[in-house]
């Protein structure tokens, strides 16, 4: 029984120092929605996979905390990101803008 190697432990081969673990964690968080961001368009809107991936990586680099945390943070920009109102469309400010006309005395706007 000699000097024997063992196999490290999944998820975390060796100690990380805890700044670099939530490190990972806030930076996944934000690469995730970065893209998540850039893709909605092509998607038709924000799904939120990509932050199902960061918090997979973050928790096996950081470990159950930096997990934690990442899935914290992303259910938080997720929610943000549901909750905004969406930029109006041309025909709403149109007629936003042909009701404070008529409400001012002026002329009506017209349809076309």
């Amino acid at each position: 029984m000699g000097n024997t190697q063992r196999m490290p432990r999944l998820g975390v081969p060796f100690p990380r120092p805890r700044i670099f673990q939530f490190t990972v964690a806030v930076g996944a968080t934000m690469v995730g929605l970065l893209l998540t961001g850039l893709l909605a368009p092509l998607l038709g809107g924000p799904y939120f996979l990509l932050a199902l991936a960061a918090v997979a990586l973050s928790a096996l680099y950081g470990g159950l905390s930096a997990g934690l945390l990442t899935t914290g943070l992303s259910a938080l920009a997720s929610a943000t990101f549901s909750f905004l109102p969406s930029a109006p469309s041309a025909s709403t400010t149109r007629a936003m803008s042909c009701g404070s006309a008529s409400s001012s005395g002026s002329p009506r706007c017209s349809a076309g």
